[in-house]
């Protein structure tokens, strides 16, 4: 066995162990942020692909079992914020030796790219699922079509369930304000008529995030944008033909007219 072989062997346990740690933080084991940190980073991490593949059980994890959300988020929030690249051996060390892909590992940086990416292809899908649904009012899918829209309508509801996940980061100071952007955007667009399980994920999201988001707005960009923000949910509640969309604006506007403190 070549070595090249055997570093492929070592990377797919590694990933196995990352995929087994991060599966306590579910019932009955319930382990905290704390203790899966440590049992991630005695496997060991300096490959920028070995942090990828541990960034995609991350979001594996927390859209398979939204309970862990909150627990793999401040998991993401206690890892370094970058890696080292591994030591050279003597024999390749040199003047000429360094090149790009020895470069410091960011994890933020991964994870903020991982979110963006869901949302990508959770908003394609989204306008897919919605082609698929127009389709299947004039017949039934069949074959190659119901197998593509299966697989869309997955990755719509994966970034259905994504978006909390977000939030949790960023109340956890991971995310950015522009992600949370990225995240009312997808799913708050004026220029079509809101479905109800979008309105209830924005719902969650605001409610969680709502305080922090709006108090970050320092410029007058910034302050507009928000404004023009809950301007649309107020429109779409008023328009709403759905009862229940419309309660569920309701919460949410009702809650930043109290300051975002929850009422009894």
């Amino acid at each position: 066995m070549d070595q090249v072989q055997k570093d492929r062997l070592i990377e797919e346990k590694k990933q196995r162990d990352f995929m087994d740690i991060l599966a306590k933080a579910s019932e009955p084991t319930n382990l905290d942020a704390a203790s899966l940190r440590e049992e991630v980073l005695a496997i060991g991490i300096s490959e920028a692909g070995t942090l990828r593949g541990l960034v995609e059980h991350i979001f594996n994890q927390a859209t398979e079992d939204i309970a862990t959300q909150q627990t793999m988020a401040e998991f993401c929030q206690l890892m370094p914020q970058t890696f080292d690249p591994p030591e050279k051996t003597e024999e390749a060390k040199g003047p000429a030796s360094r090149s790009s892909s020895e470069k410091r590992v960011d994890f933020r940086l991964m994870v903020i790219k991982k979110c963006k990416d869901e949302l990508d292809k959770g908003s394609h899908a989204h306008k897919a699922v919605r082609s698929w649904e127009e389709k299947e009012a004039k017949a039934k899918l069949k074959g190659e079509d119901k197998q593509q829209a299966d697989i869309d309508r997955a990755a719509y509801a994966r970034m259905l369930r994504c978006i909390p996940f977000c939030g949790c980061l960023y109340t956890s100071g991971v995310l950015t304000d522009k992600v949370i952007q990225a995240c009312i955007d997808h799913l708050l667009k004026a220029d079509e008529d809101p479905r109800s399980e979008s309105v209830e994920v924005l719902t969650k999201l605001m409610s969680k995030v709502g305080g922090k988001f709006e108090g970050s707005a320092k410029t007058t960009k910034d302050k507009k944008t928000i404004t023009k923000y809950f301007d649309t949910m107020e429109k779409i509640k008023n328009d709403a033909v759905s009862k229940d969309i419309a309660k569920m604006l309701n919460k949410v506007l009702t809650l930043r007219e109290n300051n975002w403190a929850v009422t009894a």
